[in-house]
């Protein structure tokens, strides 16, 4: 819905030619409902898309301010569009990018029925005697159980 909006309120600022834009003319061009053209707007300029310009002390009237944007007792008045940060061109590709891991399927495997210390022992044993994690070494098990006649 944002992502609407924000097209609508670029479109009609284009319309109108070079900014900066009075607030209620692109309200008008914008054609969206007012809390949503005030909400947009006040979520463009707080991600930093546009810069709002507040109400001079010298201002129009209250009926004067109908069309433009309030937050809390500050009224803005303009907007401009900031300029896009320059993005820096993409790093060239290195010859391993092309090398795509394997999906992997997470599997979480719950045991049950084990005497209290006896996976700690289990992962001891399996740093010490064969220099691997235990779920290494669960794995090797599980090919070696599948993949060799037995």
């Amino acid at each position: 819905m944002r992502q609407k909006a924000e097209n609508r309120i670029r479109n009609a600022a284009a319309a109108m030619g070079g900014g900066p834009f009075r607030l209620d003319a692109v309200r008008a061009g914008a054609n969206l409902h007012p809390r949503i053209f005030d909400k947009t707007i006040l979520d463009m300029a707080r991600v930093g898309t546009i810069t709002l310009e507040p109400l001079g002390e010298k201002g129009p009237d209250t009926q004067d301010t109908d069309g433009l944007v309030r937050q809390g007792e500050r009224i803005y008045v303009r907007f401009t569009f900031m300029a896009a940060p320059a993005t820096a061109a993409p790093a060239p590709p290195s010859p391993s990018a092309d090398i795509k891991p394997a999906p992997v399927d997470a599997i979480v495997v719950i045991l049950q029925d084990l005497l209290p210390g006896e996976w700690e022992a289990f992962s001891g044993r399996c740093l010490t005697a064969e220099g691997k994690g235990p779920h290494e070494k669960i794995e090797e098990m599980i090919r070696r159980y599948l993949y060799t006649d037995a």
